[in-house]
Order: C-alpha cells, then structure tokens, then sequence
C-alpha cells in the first residue's frame, strides 16, 4: 500500500525516484552511505538541539566529481521529504566528514576534479516522521534504505 501513495505521489507531482548512485549535476554523483538519527549534534562550534518533539537525521554522503574542474557543491538542493503530506525539511547544517564536526559557511562545498567528498547533512524533522526520501531540486527523489539507518 505504501508503494502505491509513493507511485501516486510521484506521478501526481512528476517526480522521479533517482537510483542508488544520483546524479548531482555537472559530472557529479553522489551516494548514501548512512543515515543517523540523534536528539543532539556537536556542529564544530557548539551543539545543536533538537525541539521537543523533534530529532535530528543525520545523512552521510560521498560525492564523486569526474568532471575536469572544480565544482561548488551547494547541499541546499536537497531536503528531507515528507511524501505523505509533502512537507520539505531543509538542512540545517552541512558538515565535514570526520571525527571532529567542521561546518560549511553557506551549505557549500568545493570538490576537485576527480575527488570525492565526504559530508554529513543534519536535518531537523519530527520525531513521528519515518524519514524515507530525501529531495533534489524539488525533482527527484532519493530513497533511503532502511538497511543504512545506524540508530533509531
């Protein structure tokens, strides 16, 4: 039944579900490796909270450029989706893979060419939310697997 709101959805609202490698534009690609989700995160300069009600998801990605220039990533094009009621949830911070948290000033990253990137993506969202897709430009939606949610 499920299947069938999202294939409706989809089909209502013209938009596409990408496959597990996406295509970011510009000779980019980029996966899912992981999905956390947390009442609070350290950001690199202080901790962010989650509301009452609330939690934060956690998105781990790899991007890949292979195209023969620098690129910008701007990770404001994605947003975790509610396909039920189609409410967006837009990122709250973008930060860099690793073991201390270092921020992005503007949601943005630069990827050399041939390099990859690894980043999180924390996004603030209701707690009764099962988080399923995000979206990219408002276009195409990313699934994410059970299978890579870390912590419920």
């Amino acid at each position: 039944m499920r299947v069938l709101i999202i294939l409706l959805l989809m089909m209502l609202n013209n938009i596409a579900i990408a496959q597990e490698v996406n295509d970011f534009g510009d000779d980019i690609t980029f996966t899912v490796d992981k999905v956390d989700r947390w009442r609070q995160i350290y950001t690199g300069t202080g901790y962010e909270y989650a509301e009452k009600g609330y939690k934060i998801m956690m998105v781990y990605l790899n991007f890949n450029n292979s195209s023969n220039s620098k690129q910008i990533l701007d990770f404001e094009r994605l947003q975790l989706i509610d396909t039920v009621t189609n409410i967006a949830y837009p990122i709250s911070s973008v930060l860099a893979k690793g073991v201390v948290n270092r921020p992005f000033l503007y949601n943005q990253a630069k990827i050399k060419s041939g390099k990859n990137r690894e980043v999180k993506l924390a996004i603030l969202y209701p707690e009764h939310l099962v988080p399923r897709f995000l979206l990219l430009d408002e276009e195409y939606l990313i699934p994410l697997d059970e299978k890579i949610f870390k912590r419920k």
